[in-house]
C-alpha cells in the first residue's frame, strides 16, 4: 500500500515523541511516588525512634519483671495516640499479642509472627518495607525493644497508603490526558509543517513527470525559501531555454538533423539523474540525505542548462562547433562525482561501480564536456554490457594520463563494432538509429577527445567485456 511522504514523516515524529511522552509521563510519576514515599518513611522512622526510647525506658524503669496484660493493652493504645498509627506489640514474657485496631485475636497473632519484618526484628534487627495487597500498599515497620538490654519485644507501625496511592492515581491520568492533548496539537503542528514540505515536492514532481513525458511547461512556482524553490528556479529556467531551443530545432532541423539527434540522447543522463533523485527525494526520511538528492539535481540541472546553452549557440551557425571553456579540473573529483550521479541507475540494473585512484591528477580540460564523454561510456556499459560491475581505473604517466572504463559483459560483436567504428569516422547521420543502441554517443565523445587533444580507444572481446580508453597528453 502507497504511504504518502507527508504520512511518513507525521508518522516518525510521533512514534519518537509518542514512546518519549510516556517515558516522561512514567518517571514523573515514579519520581513523585518515590518523594511521597520517602517522606512517609523518614516520619515513621522518627516516630519509631521515639517509641522505641519510650519503651525502652518504660520497661527499664517499670519494677514489675513482667507486666500484667491489661497494662500492656493500655501502654499500646498510649502508643497508637502518641503517633496516631496503627500499633501492634509482642510481648516476648508471657506470649502476648496487642493490636490497636482490635483484641487479641489467635489468627492476627500468628499472622503479625510469621511477618518477615517481625522474624527480623526478633533477631534485633530493625527494618522497614512496603507491602501490597491487591491495588492497596501499606508502610511498615518493625523494631524490637529492650529491658535493660534484654530483648523484651517487638513493636510494629502500619501506615497505610491510600493517599498516596489515590494521588498516584490522580496524577498518572491528568498527565495521561494532557500527553494526548499535547500529541493531538503535536500531530497538527506536523501535519501544517509536513505540508510546507511535500506540496513543493508534489509540484516539483508534477513538473517533472510533465516534462518526461514531453510537455515542456514554465509556469512552475514555488516559495518554499529553500533548496527546493532553487531547484524549481533551476528547472524553470531550464525549461525556458529548452522552449526556445525547440522553437530553434524547427527552423534548424534539416541543417543540423546529426547533431540534434546525438544531443537529444545526451540529454537522457543528467535528466534520468534528475527524475530518479526526484523521485528519490518522496522516500527518504534523512534530511541530510535529502539535501545530497537535492544537490545533484541542481547539478545535472545547471549541467543540462549549460548543454541547452551549447545546443542554442550551434543552432544559429550552419555548422556543428564545439567551443571548449578549459580550466584546471581535479580529473580524480570529477570521476568520483559522475559515479555518484551514476550510482542510482546502476543501483536498479544490480551494477556495482568502482574507482581505482591512487593520486590526485589535474588537468587544463572542458570539465562539463569530460564529464559528459565518461557519463556516455559509464551510461552504455550499465545499458548494454549486462555486466555485475564496471571499473573505472585513473593513471598518470610521464606523458599521458589515461582514463580506463571497464565492463566484464557480453562484449561488443565484430559487426556492431565496424558500424561503431564508422560512426565515429564519418558521423554518418545514416548510420545513426532512432533506437537507443550500444555507443550512440560515442561520435561526439571522440571529437570532444580529439579536441582535447587526445584520443578515445575502444577494447572489446566477446564474453569477457569492453574497455574504453580516454587517453589525455601531457604537455
Amino acid at each position: 500500500m502507497r504511504t504518502t511522504i507527508k504520512a511518513k514523516l507525521i508518522k516518525m515524529n510521533l512514534l519518537v515523541i509518542a514512546p518519549m511522552l510516556l517515558l516522561i509521563l512514567l518517571i514523573t510519576i515514579f519520581t513523585i511516588d518515590r518523594y511521597q514515599l520517602n517522606n512517609v518513611k523518614n516520619n515513621l522512622l522518627k516516630d519509631s525512634y521515639i517509641l522505641q526510647i519510650y519503651l525502652n525506658q518504660y520497661f527499664s524503669t517499670n519494677r514489675q519483671k513482667i507486666l500484667p496484660e491489661k497494662e500492656l493493652y493500655f501502654l499500646n493504645h498510649d502508643l497508637n495516640r502518641m503517633v496516631k498509627l496503627r500499633t501492634e506489640i509482642f510481648y516476648l514474657q508471657d506470649q502476648l499479642y496487642f493490636d490497636s485496631n482490635q483484641e487479641e485475636i489467635e489468627d492476627s497473632q500468628s499472622n503479625f509472627l510469621n511477618d518477615p519484618g517481625i522474624r527480623l526484628a526478633l533477631e534485633n534487627k530493625k527494618n522497614y518495607y512496603i507491602k501490597k495487597e491487591g491495588q492497596s500498599r501499606t508502610f511498615l515497620i518493625s523494631f524490637p525493644f529492650y529491658r535493660d538490654k534484654e530483648l523484651t519485644g517487638v513493636m510494629r507501625l502500619t501506615y497505610p497508603l491510600q493517599e498516596e496511592d489515590l494521588l498516584k492515581k490522580r496524577l498518572f491520568i491528568v498527565l495521561f490526558c494532557v500527553g494526548l492533548i499535547v500529541l493531538f496539537l503535536l500531530g497538527l503542528f506536523l501535519s501544517y509543517f509536513t505540508g510546507q514540505i511535500v506540496v513543493p515536492l508534489a509540484k516539483l514532481k508534477f513538473a517533472v513527470q510533465s516534462f518526461a513525458e514531453g510537455h515542456v511547461t514554465d509556469n512552475l512556482e514555488i516559495s518554499s525559501g529553500d533548496e527546493v524553490e532553487e531547484l524549481a528556479a533551476s528547472f524553470k529556467e531550464m525549461t525556458k531555454k529548452l522552449k526556445t531551443l525547440i522553437e530553434n530545432l524547427r527552423v534548424e532541423k534539416n541543417k543540423q538533423k546529426n547533431f540534434f539527434n546525438q544531443m537529444t540522447h545526451e540529454f537522457r543522463t543528467p535528466l534520468t539523474t534528475i527524475i530518479g533523485y526526484a523521485d528519490l527525494l518522496k522516500k527518504l526520511d534523512s534530511g541530510q540525505e535529502r539535501e545530497e538528492c537535492t544537490k545533484y539535481i541542481i547539478s545535472e540541472s545547471k549541467r543540462l542548462l549549460r548543454m541547452v546553452d551549447d545546443i542554442l549557440t550551434s543552432s544559429m551557425q550552419t555548422t556543428y562547433t564545439l567551443n571548449l571553456d578549459t580550466k584546471t579540473t581535479d580529473l580524480d573529483a570529477l570521476l568520483r562525482e559522475t559515479l555518484q550521479i551514476m550510482k542510482y541507475k546502476a543501483s536498479k540494473y544490480g551494477i556495482g561501480l568502482n574507482l581505482f585512484s591512487k593520486e590526485r591528477v589535474f588537468l587544463a580540460i572542458d570539465r562539463d564536456k569530460i564529464k559528459q564523454v565518461i557519463l556516455n561510456v559509464i551510461d552504455n556499459a550499465i545499458n548494454h554490457s549486462k555486466t555485475e560491475s564496471v571499473d573505472i581505473h585513473l593513471y598518470q604517466g610521464k606523458n599521458k594520463v589515461i582514463v580506463a572504463i571497464r565492463d566484464y559483459g557480453q562484449g561488443i560483436p565484430h559487426s556492431r563494432l565496424e558500424k561503431i567504428e564508422k560512426r565515429i569516422a564519418g558521423m554518418d547521420p545514416e548510420l545513426i538509429g532512432t533506437q537507443s543502441a550500444h555507443g550512440f554517443g560515442l561520435p561526439l565523445s571522440t571529437k570532444i577527445m580529439e579536441l582535447h587533444g587526445g584520443r578515445l580507444l575502444i577494447r572489446t572481446a566477446e564474453q569477457v567485456g569492453t574497455t574504453v580508453f580516454l587517453l589525455f597528453n601531457l604537455g
